[in-house]
């Protein structure tokens, strides 16, 4: 095990691993998310099959994914990114088989047939995890103050939804006892307005995003090349 020198990242076999963020079966937010916000916060949100399968069908690839998971944090290098996508294409082909019910399915095979752009940005539909996955007793609910643990790049006012600015808030007010559980309120509360882009059907949220982000990172958006990994059906490891 290879911690980095911000400790917020580390090295597992040949992948990269998040750390002090929440475990992979603790509770998702349940509410609108968008990509950008979804992957900074919560990065093994790419383990619950449905996020996993919206993201491929509103045009996210693997390389789109780390890149967003890592710049949040500020270790979007070319080492980085190459091992964190490795294990975002097992984890992106294994949600596809298990969505779908077909152990043989892959993007690149069955993309045309399967993945359609989605304008629902509702997470509550993402929560199941695969049986081998989920706990007898359920987790508690992410404390937003832990969400921002690490982060240096927060999302663009374009893609910061009700979780974002909740997170925010427990931020400026050093609340710690506000969880994911307080986010529809706490947006009631204060008058959180979600940006246009999530409102649109028109619109492709989770792609704009992924784009903000590029263009922040001053890459220009070329795609990534699916081919050369898809076809690895390793399982997930635990993390």
């Amino acid at each position: 095990m290879i911690y980095t020198a911000r400790g917020c990242v580390r090295q597992k076999h040949q992948n990269m691993e998040f750390i002090s963020v929440p475990k992979p079966n603790v509770p998702l937010y349940n509410g609108e998310a968008g990509a950008v916000e979804t992957l900074t916060f919560m990065p093994h949100a790419t383990q619950r099959p449905k996020f996993g399968v919206r993201l491929l069908g509103n045009g996210l690839k693997t390389d789109d994914m780390a890149m967003i998971q890592l710049h949040g944090r500020g270790q979007a290098t070319k080492g980085n990114i190459r091992k964190c996508r490795a294990k975002l294409r097992r984890q992106i082909l294994n949600s596809g088989k298990y969505v779908f019910n077909n152990t043989e399915w892959t993007s690149r095979e069955n993309a045309g047939v399967d993945l359609q752009k989605k304008s629902d940005y509702d997470l509550s539909g993402c929560t199941q995890l695969p049986a081998k996955r989920r706990r007898t007793t359920p987790l508690k609910a992410a404390r937003l103050i832990d969400l921002a643990r690490d982060i240096v790049n927060m999302p663009s006012p374009d893609d910061s939804g009700f979780l974002t600015q909740a997170i925010q808030y427990a931020v400026q007010h050093n609340d710690a006892s506000l969880t994911t559980d307080d986010v529809q309120q706490l947006a009631l509360r204060e008058g959180f307005v979600m940006p246009a882009g999530a409102l649109s059907t028109g619109t492709n949220w989770d792609k704009d995003g992924r784009d903000r982000v590029l263009a922040v990172m001053g890459q220009a958006f070329q795609g990534s090349d699916e081919e050369s990994g898809d076809e690895d059906d390793g399982e997930d490891e635990d993390a």
